[in-house]
């Protein structure tokens, strides 16, 4: 077949334009070894331009949360499900950064070295350190946790740093899912993801030990368990997380970017501890505690919002 001169002309642009030899380069994006992302937090990185993740001079681990709309709180028909929790969508417009593990002893003692954590005593007189400088700083209050971001940030210069808000919490904890758990329901593979009041839990009554076995007394390394499908560790388990919110009843009408009630009297607790029962460790599951005390399993996560362009 003889082609006439447009024609190969036309062939030749199309060949030319197939091996992609005129399309803009597509962004790429490194993803340290460390980070266990998802497809979905590459391509909101590739979107904003930014990295999937990034690690700060403590040793401190981001990694990129994206933006989008869920159900916060649980359904009437959720096994362990509370007032406190009732349904509502919320969206989350803009993506940030969260902490994969809770902050550690080690990485708290870089701005206040004496910090002790201390330890716990079961009734029976054995000790169990809570001291590690791989274990999650406990014994912090609300006020504790707020001189900490903002030294942190004073020293990082243009990165932010704060506490999450209890819906970026739980959305970043549910990681797409909508089950109890981002597991599932069963609590035979709760030992897989969390650290909870199970068989070794020193303070459990005989008659009501649980049959299951995470492997700890009291709370664990950072990152022991399997994380979420967006790469954070112990979002269920270990220790409670202080977010920003004040305690109050959620709204029932949609939200987005909420903060919580204005005022309060207390602050709210997230993710439930080693000495939490099974069927506490929900994703929906609140805890509140006005904002100076401190307990031996209170402890906490850092957002980074995106820079500011």
């Amino acid at each position: 077949m003889r082609l006439n001169a447009p024609a190969v002309l036309l062939l030749a642009a199309l060949g030319f334009a197939a091996c992609g030899e005129d399309r803009p380069a597509q962004p790429t994006v490194d993803v340290p070894i460390w980070a266990k992302v998802a497809p979905e937090q590459i391509a909101e990185a590739k979107k904003h331009g930014v990295p999937v993740a990034f690690e700060n001079d403590l040793g401190m681990r981001f990694v990129l949360i994206p933006a989008g709309t869920f159900l916060m709180g649980s359904p009437e028909a959720e096994v362990g499900h509370e007032d406190e929790e009732n349904q509502h969508e919320v969206t989350i417009s803009k993506p940030f950064y969260l902490q994969i593990t809770e902050v550690t002893n080690g990485q708290y003692r870089r701005f206040r070295p004496a910090h002790d954590s201390g330890s716990h005593t079961s009734e029976v007189g054995a000790h169990y350190s809570l001291n590690a400088d791989d274990q999650p700083a406990v014994h912090l209050s609300w006020e504790d946790v707020r001189k900490f971001s903002t030294w942190l940030q004073e020293r990082a210069g243009s990165r932010e740093y704060r506490l999450p808000t209890e819906a970026e919490w739980e959305w970043s904890a549910r990681a797409g899912t909508s089950s109890p758990r981002y597991i599932g329901d069963g609590d035979d593979e709760l030992v897989r993801i969390a650290n909870f009041s199970d068989m070794r839990d020193p303070g459990a009554v005989d008659e009501e030990r649980s049959e299951l076995d995470d492997g700890h007394a009291v709370a664990a390394p950072v990152g022991t368990f399997a994380p979420n499908a967006w790469g954070l560790y112990d979002m269920l388990g270990n220790v409670y997380e202080w977010v920003e919110d004040y305690y109050g009843p959620y709204p029932r009408e949609p939200q987005r970017d909420p903060l919580g009630p204005a005022t309060g009297g207390e602050r709210v607790l997230r993710g439930g501890s080693w000495v939490s029962d099974a069927v506490d460790l929900r994703a929906a599951f609140r805890n509140w505690s006005t904002p100076d005390d401190r307990f031996e399993v209170y402890g906490f996560r850092l957002v980074s919002p995106l820079p500011q362009r």
